[in-house]
């Protein structure tokens, strides 16, 4: 075997979302994000498009997003506005991942890679011991979202990666049996 299964399985199954209230005030460093990044891109891509964008925030660049992103909350959402300044306030690295369509492929072939290389960023992310949270909170799809962060207008926001350091145990979940949720075509009907 190539690779070490065993670890493989772990980590794949030991990554969780957790949101920012649960971390705790340790900093995440450049180069861990480096890293995170560096794993990202090689996400599978439609016709090598490369597709996605990064867009980091981190020290005194989180004061863009905690100065911005609770305003671009209608007024009528108190409650929300309040939750994203306390996770902006509980986080100390953000990545807004971006998706840059092109010619070359479908959008939704685009989108789908640029899921998978924020799943690559959590996962790394996991294998470091940092929390990770995918927000899309509705206000990234806004023109006034890219003209807030300076964003090139042929970017589009599918998501706010926050990530931090989780305080206490971390969570532990599960998910159906593959009986539940898989189909076996193996002879014919």
């Amino acid at each position: 075997m190539k690779f070490n299964l065993s670890e493989i399985s772990g980590l794949i199954q030991s990554r969780r979302t957790i949101t920012p209230e649960h971390y705790t005030n340790r900093r995440v460093h450049k180069e861990q994000i480096e890293k995170m990044l560096q794993n990202a891109v090689w996400a599978p891509n439609h016709k090598l498009t490369q597709p996605w964008r990064f867009h980091v925030y981190l020290e005194e660049g989180m004061d863009i997003l905690r100065e911005n992103l609770p305003l671009l909350m209608l007024e009528d959402q108190p409650v929300k506005r309040e939750r994203i300044t306390s996770r902006l306030n509980r986080t100390s690295a953000v990545i807004v991942v971006c998706m840059e369509a092109s010619e070359n492929a479908a959008l939704h072939e685009e989108e789908y890679a640029v899921a998978c290389a924020i799943q690559n960023i959590m996962l790394t992310a996991t294998a470091y011991g940092i929390g990770s949270f995918w927000a899309t909170p509705g206000f990234i799809r806004t023109e006034k979202f890219n003209q807030t962060l300076n964003l090139p207008s042929q970017q589009r926001c599918l998501g706010i990666v926050y990530l931090g350091y989780v305080e206490g145990e971390w969570p532990t979940n599960h998910r159906k049996p593959l009986e539940y949720v898989t189909e076996w075509n193996s002879e014919k009907k």
